[in-house]
């Protein structure tokens, strides 16, 4: 059996890796995949280290592409290959050789979001030491968000960002994951300056938008809001509290915070995601007028356990 290699794509052979990659995505979604992504490193957007080829005489034979993104977090588009008996073979050799790049950027987890199709050929992450782990539900909701039911008014003030202590806003954001149903598998991989860098690296970064959750005098949560003039939509990236504050109705007043702020600076729509498992947060945003939008499949990879 031959011994394949995998190593970094030549830019003469961009247009034949990138085409492969994107050539099982149906037209013309794969078309404009795959000019983006030549696009992207043609500008020197996308590291082209991350465009990861096996080769042979007659040419490029498989693909992979790794990202690295702000809080040590990789993200994998999973290798395609020609069709052939030794396509096995190539695919695990290009999800090693990308695993270990990605573990060269200094990167400590690594993810795949993939459709349910996709997904369900996902062999290859599998054999490689990525496990699905959940379904990324995503949601939007039009605003303004009509209220159903009373308006929640509980005691509780939104030091925005800027203005809040940075201790004491990244030890409550750490707080806000004990015992969360979002992704515990990600707890005490990261520290929490490769945390929050990960959440400022999500959609346009504006501390205005970011406000740390007071009950009284007591930080009790974070509400993690960005903008995207594109659609003229607002995304609730994260929004959490501390296992003390939970279950008295405070996450519904968050979610009433982030709407009226997103209307009031025009936004016409809210939209955010959920693991599939977080029930709770699941029949909130669902009693609040926020229906499904999208789901992907989330497949996992540690590469660098915690200490």
């Amino acid at each position: 059996m031959k011994n394949w290699h995998a190593s970094e794509v030549k830019p003469t052979e961009w247009a034949e890796a990138v085409g492969l990659l994107f050539a099982h995505v149906p037209f013309p979604e794969g078309n404009g995949l795959a000019r983006r992504t030549l696009d992207l490193l043609k500008k020197g957007q996308l590291p082209a280290g991350g465009l990861r080829v096996v080769r042979s005489p007659s040419g490029v034979q498989g693909a992979v592409l790794a990202v690295p993104a702000p809080g040590k977090v990789g993200l994998v588009w999973p290798p395609r290959t020609i069709d052939g008996p030794a396509a096995a073979a190539i695919e695990d050799a290009l999800l090693q050789d990308a695993r270990a790049w990605l573990t060269g950027q200094g990167i400590k987890l690594c993810q795949a979001l993939l459709t349910t199709s996709e997904a369900e050929q996902a062999h290859c992450l599998v054999r490689n030491q990525f496990r699905r782990i959940t379904g990324l539900i995503y949601l939007a909701r039009r605003l303004p968000i009509e209220r159903r039911g009373p308006a929640v008014r509980p005691a509780l003030s939104f030091e925005p960002f800027g203005a809040a202590d940075p201790e004491l806003f990244a030890a409550t954001l750490e707080a806000t994951y004990e015992e969360t149903l979002d992704f515990p598998e990600l707890n005490g991989i990261r520290t929490r300056d490769e945390v929050l860098a990960g959440h400022q690296a999500q959609g346009n970064f504006d501390p205005s938008r970011w406000w740390l959750v007071r009950e009284g005098e007591r930080a009790c949560g974070v509400l993690l809001t960005s903008s995207a003039a594109a659609d003229h939509s607002w995304e609730v990236i994260y929004m959490g509290l501390v296992p003390a504050a939970r279950g008295r109705r405070l996450g519904r007043a968050l979610l009433e915070k982030a709407g009226l702020e997103a209307a009031q600076a025009g936004a016409r729509r809210l939209t955010l995601c959920v693991d599939e498992r977080n029930q709770p947060a699941r029949k909130l945003y669902q009693a609040s007028g926020f229906e499904q939008v999208d789901r992907r499949e989330v497949f996992l990879a540690i590469l660098q356990p915690p200490r």
